[in-house]
Formats: structure tokens, C-alpha cells, sequence
């Protein structure tokens, strides 16, 4: 520093506690500093939170208007010939015009979904599901909501109303397979089936005039798979369990047709009109590969109904294509699609074509499972792909191949054919150009199915995207800053997505026999091209990466199957080296599965590898590095899979995956002969979901089903199971934030909380005794998610974003991404209702430095407990004229939203005095909720006021590395709640220089920390604006105990007492009195040499005295009610007393024996200088002893000697004369505050001057 000094007087002051204890000073970013007890402060609270505070929002994927992942389409026509495709996607329906593509309009219909990643078989087993019919007479859509209502949209204007309840017997919400929505425009009749999960189906009937209830019927047990309804008879049709019924409209009588032992399936209706086909065909939909056959019913005859072979059990939809008159079926097989003649006498076929495209694994289906006709083709939506069908020559031509995209429903018009991926949600838009060839324009993306995850820190981005899903696999990328969404391409099946932080490239492995990793540009969110070099090779005879991991050795490791033998290898790649291959290693199966997980104790990376289909092969492996790369197998239980290291206990912890296999698996890294054990958890059905590492309790967290109907975590510690938690079944995914020591859970559906999706907020405390407590909160995501077959492996990664604080998680096909405020958890550490708590904001929800009120800050349960009483208050210095605080006092239990504090900022800082009821808690936590402010956010220090500022840097630095060499140069005062600096002009071999005198109330130096505030003071006659420097460096001071012996009440403020010890006996304490009252004490160390004693004198009259304490094994020494005092004006130490009414911020004060008090006389006696203010020169007389030799100095505030007008030795006693006020050039002083130093020997004198 400039012409500085800092005489760092190291003192320690710890107010006193009702609990005592060793105070810790270990620090790990970004866990919230305390103010007087740094340390994880989290892992002892987790208040009950409302929603509206936890959870934010969710964001719709892959925009505001997207969030569909459909199920039904369908095209009206209303008005004057126009027309809208309106799409069904549980909670929303997506319109757009079929003519541009362009989107018209997204019509939230329901907060309930319900999904499968299966929805063509397990969801709906390839029936002909629908959830629209419309009604053409009265233009009016009718639709099946997920809480089994109807409505009714008006196409002119997308309103809509609620029509029909739910008329069951169950809950409207329990799960059902599927619906069917038929309406009759001849009747007004609107037939609605259900089918529950259980098997059990509904028939309701309605008379849309009124929407009266004309009919209901319950099946038990039985399975509706169709209805159709006859245009001209009174009769509609089901297909129901292994029989077809046909309905007498006028009494609801039926007659049965029997399918014999076969399963039914779908109805086919076609009726031409007069002299036309007028049929129904009936379908069996049996996979059992059995001998089956089609019924028809001939309206145009009286005979019975009639059949004929079908060539496939297994058949998954039809068609009856008015273009060239023949019924199209597809079936489960090889030749999937069979075409006969509906109008030939015996039903002739035409032809059966195996229409497979796209190759799949043995034994895997590829079933049809809508057509439709687009000029002269037949477009086929399939489970993996879509094609197009020849009808000239029945040709079959791949249009998109999509491996588990289920391309579920098809339409047509004129013009186009509209197909939706009912998993990835997608409409496919096809048309037959000039040249009749099938062309595929780009899809309408209005979902996105995705599930896993990674965060980038360094571009606050989020990737998700989805490994189950496989074909036409994309990328989101969520800026969790903006919630800008972009979307990446990727078109083969994604297995895995790691981030190259280093460089901002995100890479990406894929299933489909690729040889290279693909890159995403982090900052263009671009998939580079594949040229020079921009993916990574795999090598050798590499391809098919399953699984990646980039340890912070920049290695990364790779599952990888190899051609050459079809066995796969864990590679290593050299990051640094071009991702060249640094070492390999072979395991025999080539279908395998597995996971990473690094140690960061011996920098050891291990992996998991189990056969996903075969022998069961398992094996664990050790890679290190020491000496070139080097593999070690372990032998291993069944399956192993999910691992988590305990870094403090230096073990992996392996889950398995399998029935009846109810332990883990724990590796212990650090023993001389390293090995398995196991620990057995009774509890474990099947497999454990997922395992996380607490790091502030060292505790391994594992989530498991313990019961069909229950799940739980078990929390292992030491190879046992020290606790568990009770939580949802399938609480699959788990995720653990240092930014708070909380852990969070994801639970795709409650069946205890309305079947809604959650994450779970889980605090555990060490109880002290060898167990832990634990406090679970749930935060509901609005989204009523559950899935009909759950898949066990269904995971869902949290990501979280410690600069906003806010967990993310994608809710996979309810298409959104769900957003949870994270609580960042502060101690206040104060013990009775007169105790003041200094303290910044600088996690608020606000607009950059926007103000937040003091009732979102402080109020609801932001404090916890929040049984805080009224006259609770926050206090500000306000920056009028002339200065005094400012409160917000909590009156009828809520913080005020007017008077003169109603908000708070975060470059400002205030001070907190809570008052509770008897007994005072514990401890106390300020939850903070918002975005930490930016770093380059400024500082502002008003001229000659006292500013209390806030710190916002998670860095703890000194105050001299946090602010600005220039700006240090124009303070006067720094002070915290723990320390002070004052700035002093102090002699220094002859010459008067700005020091620095800083004392701490604990640790051995000062520090500025997260949220603590400032007093900042400063005589620059001008306001100073900076923003906080993070240094890169972190300074810790360390901790002392609390006083014992003395005790005394805080304030908000206190006078400094810095005092110089007799380091050749120091005391245990020493304490300030003002009479009897002790107001305030301090712990020495032996080591110490001066101590700073806070002094909380308001409101007290009288002399301060000290007292020693040196224990018990000594006398007491008697109070000391005089002392050495430094005098700011003469330099000198001065033997007195201070008086509580001399009202100084600080007094520097020695105990030394036989100090020197100055023995050299005062040689100036009297100095006089006037005018003041002046504009250009003042006059000075000096009276002193003869033959003195005087100097007279003008200095800027900040302590620059500009002259020295004067310097000679006295000839008289008494002297006079005239200075200019310019400095050493000659140049006017411009106005302000000034020094004028006038030394003789060494007395130094100083004067203020003000230049106007």
C-alpha cells in the first residue's frame, strides 16, 4: 500500500455463549459461511417449507408452447372451410394450422399425466386409443382430460368448457390403460369407454343436447379394445375380452359374437354408403401365435356374421383405404402387413409384406401401429420407424427411423400426412412431391422426453436428455440463468453425456456402432461437424461407447464394445494428449452395463461391470495411474452397478442390481489386502436406485423399495447402517448440495400425495451419540406424474446451480423441467433477545440489484424457528442528514411494508435483534432464497457517512485483499461484527504516517466473510464507488472459546478497547466494568500480545475500569482504574481513566509495565492557524521554546505531503506567518479536506484545514 503501514493488533472477542464449545474455522466453498462458527451450519435444521417458496416453476420443453408428448391427433374443419390439427398431450393440446406449420395455440387442459416409456404396448396395446371426437354439426371437439373429464373446445376460438365428470367408481385420478371417445352425429350420442388398470372397463353413454347420462355399464375384470358405431342402425359395437357385443341403441340390449378362445381386438368399420361396402371386421389381437380369425358383419345382408383366417394373431391396427379400396392391417411378425380385398367374396388377399426397415435386436418386434393413405402411398407409423408403402407396387421406402419413437397415430389430408412419436414428441409432416417421391419435411418438436442430466458450472447451463429413448435422441439445453432453451440433434441413441469444462465442449457417446464421440460446441450449444478432429476417435477396434466418465485427472474413461471379438473395454483416454488412448482393459461380454466413480483419497478411478443378458459376468475394477495406467479385478457379488465413495472413511460403496440381493457391497481403498464385505439391509427389494455421498455427515445414502409398497434410504456409516428414512415408493434418484448439507430425493409419483411428483428435502443432524436425526420435507412439482409399469432402473438426475441456488430436474415425458429454490442456510448466532446479529443479503429474488421487501426476506419461514415475537426488528443507518437508524419492527407477526426500512439490498448491510419467548433457541437459520449478486456489482461510500455495506463473495479474504488499493487509501474505518481497522496518524521515526490499528474480536486476523456486513467510513469529499476484489486466495483466522468467567449483554455496537498486554504475565480474560456491570470481556491466549475488549457502554454513566482474570490457582489482581490512554491529538500516552461520556468509537490502551510515557517535555506550546475554511492562503503563529527547529507540512486527506511551506529553527518564543494553499507546483488546491502537520522533535502535531 501507499504510504501505509497496518499495525494488525491481533485480538480475540467471542460473545458470551449458552452453549460452550470449541469454535471450528474449516471452510469449504460454497458452504455458507457463519459469522463466529464457520462450518457446515445446515446439517442441524430443515424447516418445513411452504411451496410457494420451494418450488418455482416448471419450465415447458422444448419451449413455453411446447410440453407435449402426444397421444392423439386429429384434423377439424370448421367456419368456412377452415381447418386446425389439434394434437393431445395429456396436460396440454398443441394446435397449429396444416397448411404453414405454423402454431396457432397451446391449450392447458390438466395438471395430471399419466406415462409410459412404453405407451404403444404396455400404455394402450396397440389399440386404436383416442381421446378426441368431433362433433361436425355443432363444430365442437370434444376431449378426454387426464382427470377423466370431458370437454368441449370451440374451434373458432380454442375456449373451452367442462362438460362431463367422472361417473366411476373410483377416483378420478387412479390409473387407467385406455379411452375411447366415439360421438354419433346421427343421435348426438357420445360414447366414452375406460379401462382400468385392473382390468375393470367402463361404458358411458351421453346425450350431448344436455349432456345427460343415458347409459353406463361396468365390466369386471374385462378388457374393452374397441368400440365403432353404426351411421344407420341403432346399434354400436364392442370388442371386449375374447367376444364382440353388439348394442341395441333403444334398450342397450346385446347379442355376443364369440372369438372362441382367442383374444378380440380392434373394429373396423366401413361404411360407403348406398350400394357401397357397409361392414364391420373384427380383429384378433392374440400374441400367443395362435390359428385366428376375422368376423364380419355384412349390414347389407340379414345372413349371420361370416369369417375368414387371419394370417397373424397378433394383429396391432388397421385401415380401410378408400383410395383403392382395400383394408390394410398390421400385424406382429414378419410380414407385418397384410392387404386384402373387403369387397371380394372370401376376402382375397392382396398381399402380406414385411415392411422392416430398420434392424433391431433378436427377437424384437416392429409392429404397425397406425396407417394412412398420402396420394399414392400408404404411410405406416411403427414402433421404430416410419414407411411408406407403395401402392403400385407395394414397394416399401423408409421414411424415419426412429428405434422406440413408437410413430403411434397417423392422419392425412390432401395434401400431407401428419405422424406423432409418442416418445419423443415429435409430428413428422410427410409429403409426395412432383416427382412422387416421399419427402419428409422438419418435425414440429413440441416435447421432449428426457430424463438424465449434466450441469455445467462454467455457462450455468444445464444438459438433459434421455439414454432409454434411443433413436432420434436430442440434447436440451437449459441456460438456468435466462431458461433459454436450445435443442441438439443428435439422431442415434445417446448412452451418455459428460463435460470437458476445460474447454466448454460437452461430449457425447452413442449405442449405434459409432467409432467416435460427438462434441457440442458449450458456448454455440452447436453439435460440431465431424472434421478436423472435432470428435473424438475411439481407436483400435473400438466403437459403441456405453458409459463415460472425465475424472479431474483430465483422463477420461470409457465403456466401449469392441469389433474385433465382440467383447467390450474399459479405455482410458489421455485428455490433455489429444484424447489418445493411454490404456485399455478386455472383459469378455459384449452386452454390458456399468458406472465410474472416482476416490479422490488415492486419485483411483473404479468401475462397475455387469452382463446385461447372459452368464451374469460381474466384476469391479481398479484403474491407476502411478506409472502408467494399470488395471486390477476384484471379485464382486451379482450385478453390481450404482457405486458412491465415502471420501472420509476411503471406500466404495457398490449397489447391486437383481432379485434377492438385499446388501451392499463395500470396498475398502485404504487396507493393506483391499476386499469386499458386505451389509446386509433386510430392506432392499430387488436393487438399490441410487447411492450419495454426504460429506458433512460422511455418510453413504443408498434408496431402495423396501416393500411393494414403501421405500426407503438407509444412511451407512462405518459399515453400518446407522438410520433410515421412510420415503415414497420409487424414490429412484438422489442428490446431495454442499451449498446447504441437505440432500435431495426425486420421486416421480406419490401414491400418498395424489400421485404427484416430488423431491424430497432431507436434513440430517448427528445426534452426538452415534445416530443421526432426520427431518424430510416435500416439495410437490405440480406434476400428477406416474407411470403404469414402472421401470426400476428409472432415473432422474437433479442438477443444481449453486449461483441461483435452484434445483432442476426433467420430468421426462410430462415434457417440462421442474424448478426447486434450494435454501442457502445461515446461522445467526445470537443467545438472548438484546443480541444483535450483523448481517447482508446477498442471495435475494430480485432483478440484478433490485431491492427485495423485508417481508420476503425475513418473513414466513425465512427464519427458522420463525416464533419470533413482535418487537423483533432489522436496523439500517440511513444515509440522511443527520444520520440515525432506520427500523422495520414486526408488528401483528409480520415485517412492515412501509416506514422508513421496508426493503432490504444486497450491497447494504443492516442488524438483526430477534426476541423470542423463554428459552431463547438454540440456534437460529436465515434461509436465502434468489440468485447470490454479481460480483462486479458496486460498492458505494458516501462522504462522510457511516455506510453499512454488505459482502457478497463466497471467498473469505481480508478486507485489504477485498477492496481496492485506491479506495483503501480514502477509508478511515472498517468494522465488523468480529473486527475493526481504524486508521491512525501515528509518529513513525519522526514522521507522521497513516496507519492502520486493527483488532478482532475472534481469530488472529480480520476477515471479511459471506453475508457478513461492513461499516465503511471515508473523508474523500466525495463519494467512492468499488466493487469487491476476489483475490483467489482464502484467509481463514482462527477461533477462540467464548469467555467463561465474565459475562455481559451485547448491543448493536461497541466501543473498541485495543489494548497493549504485559505479554510477561498475560491473563485468561480480561473484562470492562462501568461500576459493577461488566460490559464486555475477552479470552487471551498466551501468545497474545495486545487484545481488543468490546465495549457495550450505551446507556451506562460512569469510569471504565478493567479487571484481570488469571484463574483459580491465583489471587485475583485488583480492577485497574487507571491506565495508559493514547492521545489522538498529542501522540502521547497519557495515565487516566475514560469516561463513558467522551462517546470515542475506539481507544487504543497499554498495560505495559514501566511504560514510557513520553518523557521528552512538550517543546511546542500552542499552534494557531486561521482562517479556516480559506480559499487561498492561512495564517499560522507557533509559540515555542527557543531554538526549536519546526516543520510545516500540507498533506492530502490520504496522508501525500503536497509542500512544506515551513521549515526553520525559532529564534523567538512566538512566530507568524502566511502559507499559500497550492501544492509543490505552484497549482491551487482544489476544495476540500486538507492536513496541515507541524513537527518539532518528536512531537508531531496535526491540524484539519478545509479549503473552499
Amino acid at each position: 500500500m501507499k504510504n501505509q503501514k497496518y499495525l494488525l493488533i491481533l485480538i480475540c472477542f467471542i460473545a458470551f455463549l449458552q452453549v460452550k464449545g470449541q469454535v471450528y474455522d474449516s471452510i469449504s466453498y460454497p458452504v455458507v459461511y457463519t459469522c463466529d462458527t464457520a462450518g457446515y451450519t445446515s446439517t442441524t435444521v430443515n424447516p418445513d417449507r411452504s411451496l410457494s417458496e420451494l418450488f418455482d416453476q416448471n419450465i415447458w420443453l422444448p419451449n413455453i408452447d411446447g410440453g407435449i408428448i402426444p397421444r392423439d391427433i386429429i384434423e377439424v374443419e370448421y367456419g368456412s372451410s377452415q381447418t386446425k390439427i389439434y394434437v393431445y398431450g395429456k396436460s396440454r393440446i398443441y394446435v397449429f394450422n396444416p397448411s404453414n406449420f405454423q402454431h396457432i395455440n397451446t391449450i392447458d387442459i390438466s395438471e395430471v399425466a399419466q406415462y409410459n416409456e412404453e405407451p404403444a404396448w404396455i400404455e394402450q396395446m396397440f389399440s386404436p386409443t383416442n381421446y378426441f371426437a368431433y362433433n361436425e354439426t355443432d363444430e365442437l371437439l370434444y376431449c378426454v382430460t387426464e382427470e377423466r373429464k370431458i370437454i368441449e373446445i370451440d374451434p373458432s376460438n380454442d375456449s373451452f368448457d367442462e362438460v362431463i365428470e367422472w361417473y366411476g367408481y373410483y377416483d378420478p385420478i387412479d390409473l387407467y390403460t385406455t379411452t375411447f371417445l366415439k360421438f354419433d352425429d346421427r343421435t348426438n350420442r357420445l360414447y366414452w369407454v375406460v379401462e382400468q388398470l385392473a382390468n375393470d372397463s367402463y361404458l358411458f353413454v351421453y346425450n350431448t343436447t344436455n349432456y345427460s347420462l343415458v347409459h353406463y355399464e361396468k365390466f369386471d375384470g374385462d378388457r374393452i379394445k374397441d368400440i365403432e358405431v353404426n351411421e344407420d342402425l341403432d346399434e354400436f359395437y364392442l370388442s371386449i375380452d375374447k367376444e364382440y357385443r353388439v348394442y341395441n341403441t333403444s334398450d342397450y340390449s346385446y347379442s355376443t359374437i364369440s372369438n372362441g378362445s382367442n383374444y378380440s381386438g380392434d373394429l373396423l368399420y366401413i361404411n360407403e354408403g348406398t350400394g357401397g361396402i357397409h361392414k364391420l371386421f373384427c380383429f384378433t389381437k392374440d400374441f400367443r401365435n395362435v390359428t385366428s380369425y376375422v368376423k364380419v358383419l355384412d349390414f347389407n345382408t340379414t345372413g349371420p356374421e361370416t369369417s375368414f383366417t387371419q394370417p397373424n394373431s397378433g394383429g396391432t391396427t388397421c385401415y380401410y383405404n378408400p383410395a383403392d379400396g382395400y383394408v390394410y392391417v398390421g400385424l406382429r411378425g414378419t410380414d407385418d402387413l397384410w392387404i386384402f380385398d373387403p369387397d371380394a367374396t372370401g376376402y382375397t388377399t392382396i398381399d402380406e409384406i414385411d415392411t422392416r426397415k430398420t434392424q433391431t435386436d433378436e427377437g424384437e418386434y416392429n409392429e404397425p401401429l397406425s396407417i394412412t393413405n398420402l396420394d399414392g402411398y400408404v404411410i405406416i407409423g411403427k414402433y421404430h420407424e416410419t414407411v411408406a408403402v407403395k401402392r403400385s407396387d407395394y414397394s416399401v421406402e423408409l421414411v424415419k427411423e426412429g428405434y422406440r419413437n413408437e410413430f403411434f397415430r397417423t392422419i392425412s389430408n390432401a395434401d400431407k400426412a401428419f405422424i406423432i412419436g409418442t416418445n419423443t414428441g415429435t409430428i413428422d409432416i410427410v409429403e409426395i412431391d412432383v416427382y412422387n417421391d416421399v419427402v419428409l419435411e422438419d418435425p414440429l418438436n413440441i416435447g421432449a422426453n428426457v430424463r438424465i442430466g449434466e450441469f455445467n458450472p462454467s455457462t450455468n447451463k444445464a444438459y438433459f436428455y434421455n439414454d432409454a429413448l434411443r433413436g432420434n435422441s436430442e440434447v436440451i439445453i437449459l441456460n438456468t440463468l435466462t431458461n433459454e432453451i436450445n435443442t441438439v440433434v443428435v439422431a442415434e441413441n445417446i448412452s451418455d453425456l459428460v463435460i470437458n469444462e476445460d474447454d466448454n465442449k460437452i461430449l457425447v457417446s452413442t449405442y449405434d456402432g459409432s467409432t467416435k464421440i460427438k462434441v457440442i460446441d458449450g458456448d454455440t450449444d452447436e453439435l460440431l461437424p465431424d472434421q478436423n478432429n472435432n470428435w473424438i476417435q475411439l481407436g483400435y477396434q473400438f466403437h459403441s461407447c456405453i458409459s463415460m466418465f472425465l475424472a479431474p485427472d483430465d483422463y477420461l474413461y470409457c465403456l466401449v464394445r469392441n469389433a474385433n471379438g465382440n467383447k467390450t473395454n474399459v479405455v482410458v483416454y489421455d485428455v490433455d494428449n489429444g484424447y489418445s488412448v493411454a490404456g485399455y482393459k478386455e472383459y469378455a461380454p459384449e452386452e454390458i452395463d456399468g458406472e465410474f466413480c472416482y476416490n479422490p483419497v488415492n486419485t483411483n478411478v473404479y468401475v462397475t461391470v455387469r452382463e446385461i443378458e447372459g452368464t451374469s459376468y460381474s466384476n469391479f475394477t481398479e484403474i491407476t495411474k502411478r506409472g502408467g495406467i494399470s488395471f486390477q479385478d476384484y471379485t464382486v457379488s451379482a450385478d453390481p452397478f450404482h457405486m458412491a465413495c465415502n471420501i472420509a472413511e476411503n471406500k466404495i460403496i457398490v449397489g447391486h442390481i437383481g432379485e434377492s440381493i438385499n446388501y451392499l457391497s463395500i470396498f475398502d481403498c485404504g487396507s493393506p489386502t483391499p476386499g469386499f464385505s458386505q451389509l446386509t439391509i433386510p430392506g432392499i427389494e430387488y436393487y438399490v436406485f441410487d447411492l450419495e455421498y454426504d460429506e458433512a455427515n460422511e455418510l453413504v445414502y443408498a434408496a431402495y423399495n423396501n416393500t411393494s409398497t414403501s421405500g426407503e434410504i438407509a444412511l451407512v456409516k462405518a459399515n453400518t447402517v446407522a438410520e433410515t428414512i421412510s420415503v415414497p415408493l420409487y424414490t429412484t434418484s438422489l442428490k446431495y448440495y454442499s451449498g446447504n448439507g441437505l440432500m435431495y430425493a426425486y420421486n416421480p409419483f406419490n401414491n400418498g400425495n395424489d400421485n404427484e411428483a416430488e423431491v424430497w428435502q432431507i436434513a440430517v443432524t448427528d445426534d452426538g451419540s452415534g445416530g443421526f436425526t432426520t427431518q424430510t420435507t416435500s416439495v410437490p412439482l405440480t406434476n400428477k406424474h406416474f407411470s403404469k409399469d414402472m421401470d426400476d432402473r428409472f432415473r432422474h438426475d437433479l442438477l443444481i446451480n449453486p449461483v441461483n441456488n435452484k434445483l432442476y430436474v426433467a420430468n421426462a415425458l410430462f415434457s417440462n423441467v421442474s424448478v426447486v429454490n434450494l435454501p442457502e442456510i445461515y446461522l445467526i448466532d445470537t443467545y438472548d433477545n438484546k443480541d444483535y446479529k450483523w448481517l447482508s443479503f446477498p442471495r435475494l429474488e430480485r432483478i440484478n440489484n433490485g431491492t427485495v421487501s423485508v417481508q420476503t426476506a425475513l418473513g414466513g419461514n425465512r427464519i427458522v424457528p420463525n416464533t419470533y415475537n413482535n418487537g423483533s426488528n432489522l436496523q439500517f443507518m440511513a444515509l440522511t442528514e443527520p444520520q440515525g437508524p432506520v427500523y422495520n419492527t414486526v408488528t401483528n407477526d409480520d415485517w412492515q411494508s412501509g416506514g422508513n426500512l421496508p426493503n432490504v439490498q444486497s450491497t447494504l448491510g443492516y442488524k438483526l435483534n430477534l426476541h423470542y419467548t423463554d428459552p431463547y433457541p438454540d440456534n437460529i437459520y436465515l434461509n436465502f432464497y434468489g440468485t447470490v449478486l454479481d460480483e462486479n456489482e458496486n460498492v458505494v461510500v458516501y462522504d462522510d457517512k457511516e455506510c453499512w455495506v454488505g459482502y457478497w463473495l463466497y471467498e473469505e479474504q481480508s478486507p485489504f485483499e477485498a477492496i481496492p488499493e485506491s479506495v483503501l487509501d480514502y477509508l478511515d474505518l472498517m468494522k465488523s461484527e468480529r473486527w475493526v481497522c481504524v486508521k491512525e496518524w501515528l509518529p513513525v521515526n519522526g514522521m507522521l504516517e497513516p496507519q492502520w490499528v486493527c483488532a478482532t474480536h475472534t481469530g488472529s486476523s480480520p476477515t471479511l466473510r459471506y453475508a457478513d456486513m461492513v461499516i465503511l467510513e471515508s473523508f474523500a469529499n466525495q463519494d467512492i464507488s468499488f466493487s469487491w476484489i476476489n483475490s483467489g486466495s482464502t484467509t481463514t483466522s482462527s477461533q477462540k472459546t467464548a469467555p467463561e468467567y465474565y459475562e455481559y449483554e451485547e448491543q448493536a455496537d461497541y466501543t473498541s478497547y485495543i489494548i497493549e498486554l504485559d505479554a510477561t504475565d498475560n491473563p485468561e480474560e480480561i473484562a470492562a466494568f462501568v461500576g459493577d456491570t461488566c460490559v464486555g470481556a475477552s479470552k487471551v491466549l498466551p501468545a497474545d500480545t495486545a487484545v481488543l475488549v468490546p465495549g457495550f457502554t450505551e446507556g451506562f454513566e460512569g469510569e471504565v475500569t478493567f479487571e484481570e482474570y488469571y484463574g483459580v490457582e491465583k489471587s485475583g489482581k485488583p480492577a485497574l482504574t487507571s491506565y495508559y490512554v493514547n492521545n489522538a491529538e498529542t501522540r502521547t500516552w497519557d495515565k487516566r481513566s475514560i469516561h463513558t461520556s467522551e462517546d470515542l468509537d475506539h481507544y487504543l490502551i497499554s498495560f505495559k509495565k514501566d511504560n514510557e510515557t513520553n518523557s521528552e517535555q512538550s517543546i511546542i506550546n500552542e499552534v494557531s492557524i486561521w482562517p479556516n475554511p480559506a480559499s487561498d492562503k492561512i495564517q499560522f503563529n507557533i509559540q515555542a521554546q527557543k531554538g526549536t527547529f519546526v516543520q510545516i507540512s500540507l498533506l492530502d486527506i490520504a496522508g501525500w505531503i503536497l509542500d512544506t511551506p515551513f521549515a526553520k529553527e525559532m529564534h523567538s518564543e512566538s512566530i507568524s506567518g502566511e502559507i499559500k494553499l497550492v501544492d509543490n507546483k505552484g497549482h491551487q488546491l482544489k476544495p476540500g479536506i486538507y492536513l496541515l502537520e507541524i513537527k518539532a522533535g518528536q512531537y508531531v502535531e496535526t491540524k484539519k484545514i478545509i479549503v473552499k
